[in-house]
């Protein structure tokens, strides 16, 4: 299954029942083994050879994918958080 907006450079080489959200995009030269799952926006630059669900700019496992932009997404708030931790210590 392929959704919208996937774009394919070049020979790539896809396996059996794999799911391709949007925006999917792979480099020119990849494989992709059988029953992998591609989430939304994920880039694939190099090999899949193991099996499972991948996310995000760096083909990462999926729980782990998304784990990373739910803590991307508070590190400004983060960030404020050490800087007044810091100013109040004396840091």
């Amino acid at each position: 299954v392929i959704a919208a907006q996937c774009g394919f450079a070049g020979s790539v080489t896809l396996g059996s029942y794999c799911v391709l959200a949007g925006r999917v995009v792979f480099r020119d030269h990849v494989t992709v083994t059988d029953r992998v799952v591609l989430g939304g926006g994920t880039q694939v630059a190099s090999d899949i050879l193991v099996p499972g669900e991948y996310f995000g700019p760096h083909q990462l496992p999926i729980r782990t994918g998304i784990r990373q932009r739910l803590i991307a997404a508070r590190l400004p708030e983060l960030w404020e958080r050490v800087r007044k931790l810091e100013a109040k210590n004396d840091l």
